[in-house]
């Protein structure tokens, strides 16, 4: 049977999940989270598109990803993916899949389902890390009040939360 077609369309929002194979770590040390997060800003300035959110954790990943053209988001997770896998092989010695089979990704056609996303993804630290947000450094929430370096387009995410730490934990 073969796989359903993503529905991508320019300035499509999607939900993208990937996760480790059988649900193991991705993510062994910090500098493996370095390094999705240095590969996300390479892949963002050479294909494109917008990332609006993401959780980097042990086993997994999440990002709300905007697309700048048609069909370019199955590129962008495509060349993240094998890049970061050859480096995970490489570090770790690995043989296998790294990853549990293809990225999933939600459309998100709405803007309140946007902003109960924004809430989950961040969440996702806090229940899986046993951390806050602000002392985690491997999620978006930072990038929207600290830093400026162009890794996150945040316009849109404050926007629905009046630029205010409070209403991410709400």
């Amino acid at each position: 049977m073969a796989r359903p077609l993503r529905i991508d369309f320019e300035q499509a929002i999607h939900h993208v999940m990937i996760r480790g194979n059988n649900k193991y770590p991705i993510f062994s040390e910090d500098a493996d989270k370095d390094k999705i997060l240095s590969l996300l800003n390479y892949y963002l300035k050479n294909i494109g598109g917008l990332l609006h959110c993401f959780a980097i954790l042990d086993n997994h990943v999440h990002l709300l990803y905007e697309t700048s053209n048609q069909n370019n988001m199955s590129k962008f997770m495509h060349r993240l993916n094998t890049t970061y896998a050859e480096y995970f092989k490489k570090k770790y010695d690995f043989v296998g899949h790294v990853f549990q089979g293809r990225f999933k990704s939600i459309l998100v056609d709405k803007d309140t389902y946007y902003m109960v996303l924004i809430k989950y993804i961040l969440r996702n630290v806090i229940d899986n890390c046993k951390d806050t947000l602000e002392n985690y450094k491997w999620s978006s929430f930072h990038y929207y009040f600290n830093k400026t370096d162009g890794l996150i387009y945040k316009n849109k995410v404050l926007s629905f939360f009046d630029n205010s730490y409070e209403e991410f934990h709400r």
